[in-house]
């Protein structure tokens, strides 16, 4: 049983690595060969298909849901209901948003943004609105976050903006009286309005109802250089807490009130699964609840039904429910984590349950799972938090013996009545300080998280297969010979860059700029992308993850190339969280000018025998125009030249091609102006005469770049150009007399990535 379970679940993440799903005829094939194997009773391979065609299925059922390119940038009249708590980011509110009635056919279930409103946005209101719509789409860069990944497995068919005119109309304020959402809204704000005065207010919101939303930076970066940040997503350590303390409470009371008619098993075990799910509905039944309710309600069942069900047996069982419920599941990182830890333990405890519950607590065990999953930590997140295995020592009993149990009764009190609940959350909240003192502490030594390079698929499982291997039974002979195994994962490192070769990476950063210049030892960051809010910048959320991602851990210097907030934005998020030796600006920017350097035409540098020079704007005589005053950057590795051009127009391109006339040959460009028709001028693509030109520019931007007259023009000249809309990140590297260019889309193509 459990390896025909290992076997459906192996088809189930086979799909995922597919580039593109098979088509109808294929599923036919498959089934017919599921049914072949059937009959000659080779079960684990008949799983193995069944499992490839249900996920398929699954898949295929989504995508056509999706939003029609017929219907992108339309205008369309929506009436639904608000599914998600609306998220409000300074001047726009976000929500997921549930389509009843349309007068086209639209997926049932959009993500929308509501800009420049002051509407009190709730769950379970019922609204009509006129929206612009566009397929599920998202920036994608190495170590970045995939949206797309994420809305496909929310099932979110496209993503949009509530349009102000005509005015939306709100039809009715509850559209069903039984709505957990709503419920779980009013419960929020009222904890909000109630715990505005408690210093951890945002840790105890998070870990009672899953709402993150007054956690601060500082309290981020705590958790998660800690590596305690598990403790605060509400999951199966969450919901299996609540529902162990309701059956041991129930189990002992009822065997007081002594009724022989029911077991005080089956009456613990319902009530601990009714515990369960009401905590489940107060998180708001995301992804890692449900998968915590389907295991809990695994051996609750087993319980119920008085059946003895082996550990292991347990974990297949409810590994199969949950695949089968949500086979997307296994593209969550989380999903990974959790398994994996079960079966660390399971794995190194066998036979030991009583030893590894003990162990929980004493932090033997957490220093297994450190070491057991820190070829996934550093696969996923490029970094090992060092001090996790102490600071789950001993923050989880914190939070599991007095933190979790008391901040859940406090709810359930300040349900009953507020004021009783005062004492409760006073005492969580000092509790807390007491633990964040020790956190914040440890957070602050030298050398408490490591940064790996990403390791490749191979290199992860040689890792992960020693894993295995260490933590055998003692008897096993050569243990801990498999440490050699985990050398991959220690020494595996990027692509090695010789003095004289330079790699160009422009970033997806949507309507935007930012491109990192690597030499063999220094690093250059090109503008930053922009800022939409305190909360949310493309330096944070696209430029920092690139740069952990690579392993970098210092920037030489910074160009911000002009003002614009779609080059600047991101910069001081960046000069924030890591070191940056150097600024350079185009002008006396507020922010930058008392640390920042002008950039002047004359100016250059080398790097490693990389040479670096700035070509406009002019030291005298400088444009007009804030886009004409562009740092214009030139850099000349070996053969190859490489033009930064940021947002200059025609005034500065023809002042360019005059000034420098062929010295501005470049093998490769990226566009002025992201493709703006008030750029790239005939002129100045004679004088550079690029064989490739990259374009920064948003999907469906609102600018229409790039400009399909300048797209006309590239072709003309018989210029090659790739835009980061279509292929993500976008990295030229150039060595060995040769440029290599890669597409991060192209790279890591999944089959849920749009084609655009």
């Amino acid at each position: 049983m459990i390896f025909s379970i290992a076997s459906f679940v192996a088809g189930v993440i086979a799909v995922q690595q597919m580039k593109s799903l098979p088509d109808a005829y294929d599923i036919i094939i498959l089934i017919v060969i599921a049914c072949v194997l059937a009959f000659f009773r080779k079960k684990r391979m008949m799983f193995f298909v069944i499992g490839i065609v249900w996920v398929v299925g699954y898949a295929q059922l989504h995508f056509n849901s999706i939003l029609s390119s017929e219907l992108e940038g339309r205008l369309l009249v929506v009436q639904g209901v608000i599914e998600s708590n609306p998220k409000r980011d300074n001047n726009k509110v976000g929500f997921n948003f549930k389509v009843i009635d349309s007068d086209k056919k639209l997926p049932t279930r959009i993500r929308l943004n509501w800009y420049r409103t002051d509407q009190p946005v709730k769950p379970n209101q019922f609204w009509r609105f006129t929206v612009k719509l566009k397929k599920p789409y998202g920036r994608y860069n190495p170590g970045g976050f995939d949206y797309e990944r994420w809305l496909f497995v929310n099932q979110v068919g496209a993503t949009g903006y509530v349009r102000n005119r005509p005015q939306a109309q709100l039809l009715a304020d509850q559209y069903s009286p039984f709505s957990i959402s709503a419920w779980r809204y009013q419960i929020i704000e009222r904890l909000k309005y109630f715990l505005e005065e408690y210093r951890y207010k945002g840790l105890l919101l998070a870990v009672t109802t899953g709402d993150r939303s007054l956690l601060t930076p500082g309290d981020w970066d705590v958790l998660t250089k800690t590596g305690v940040s598990h403790l605060i997503a509400i999951s199966g350590l969450h919901i299996g807490l609540a529902a162990g303390l309701v059956y041991g409470l129930v189990i002992r009371l009822w065997a007081l009130i002594y009724i022989k008619k029911y077991s005080p098993q089956i009456i613990a075990a319902c009530s601990a699964f009714v515990a369960a799910l009401l905590y489940a509905a107060l998180a708001g039944f995301s992804l890692p609840t449900q998968r915590a309710l389907i295991m809990l309600s695994v051996v609750l069942a087993a319980i119920i039904w008085q059946r003895h069900l082996p550990l292991a047996r347990a974990v297949s069982v409810a590994l199969l429910l949950i695949v089968l419920w949500d086979p997307l599941a296994v593209l969550s990182v989380s999903f990974w984590l959790s398994f994996t830890a079960v079966f660390l333990i399971m794995y190194a405890y066998s036979g030991q349950l009583k030893k590894a519950a003990s162990g929980f607590l004493n932090g033997k065990i957490h220093c297994l799972l450190a070491v057991g999953l820190a070829p996934l930590t550093a696969f996923y997140f490029a970094k090992v938090s060092i001090i996790a295995p102490i600071a789950n020592w001993v923050a989880v009993p914190v939070f599991s013996l007095l933190v979790t149990p008391m901040a859940l009764s406090a709810v359930i009190a300040f349900l009953v009545a507020p004021d009783f609940s005062i004492p409760l959350w006073r005492l969580c909240d000092f509790s807390l300080n007491l633990l964040w003192t020790g956190l914040d502490y440890a957070k602050s030594l030298p050398y408490s998280a490591i940064d790996f390079f990403p390791p490749d698929n191979i290199t992860l499982l040689f890792a992960l297969f020693g894993v295995l291997i260490l933590f055998m039974p003692r008897g096993v002979p050569g243990r801990y010979l498999s440490m050699f195994l985990f050398l991959p994962l220690l020494t595996f490192e990027k692509q090695t860059i010789q003095s004289g070769e330079l790699k160009l990476t422009m970033l997806d950063v949507g309507q935007g700029l930012a491109v990192v210049i690597e030499t063999q030892n220094h690093v250059l960051l090109f503008d930053a992308g922009a800022r939409y809010s305190d909360q949310f910048d493309l330096g944070k959320a696209a430029v920092l993850p690139y740069l952990v991602n690579q392993g970098i851990g210092k920037v030489d210097m910074l160009i911000v190339s002009h003002g614009d907030n779609d080059h600047i934005g991101g910069a001081q998020s960046i000069i924030q969280a890591i070191s940056v030796q150097q600024i350079m600006v185009s002008q006396a920017i507020d922010s930058f000018h008392q640390i920042g350097q002008l950039c002047i035409t004359g100016q250059s540098w080398v790097w490693d025998e990389v040479t670096f020079e700035i070509l406009s704007p002019p030291s005298t005589n400088k444009f007009s125009s804030e886009n004409n005053n562009s740092c214009v950057l030139k850099i000349t590795a070996q053969d190859h030249r490489f033009l930064l051009t940021g947002d200059i127009e025609k005034e500065a391109e023809k002042w360019l091609a005059g000034a420098y006339g062929s010295n501005l040959k470049s093998d490769v460009m990226i566009a002025p102006h992201h493709g703006s028709k008030t750029s790239s001028s005939v002129i100045f693509l004679q004088q550079v005469d690029p064989d490739k030109i990259l374009i920064p520019a948003g999907y469906r931007n609102r600018f229409g770049f790039p400009h399909q007259e300048v797209i006309d023009r590239y072709r003309r000249h018989r210029i090659e150009w790739l835009n980061s809309y279509q292929h993500g990140a976008i990295t030229v590297f150039s060595g060995n007399g040769r440029l290599i260019f890669n597409s991060a889309r192209k790279q890591h193509q999944r089959y849920w990535l749009s084609q655009i």
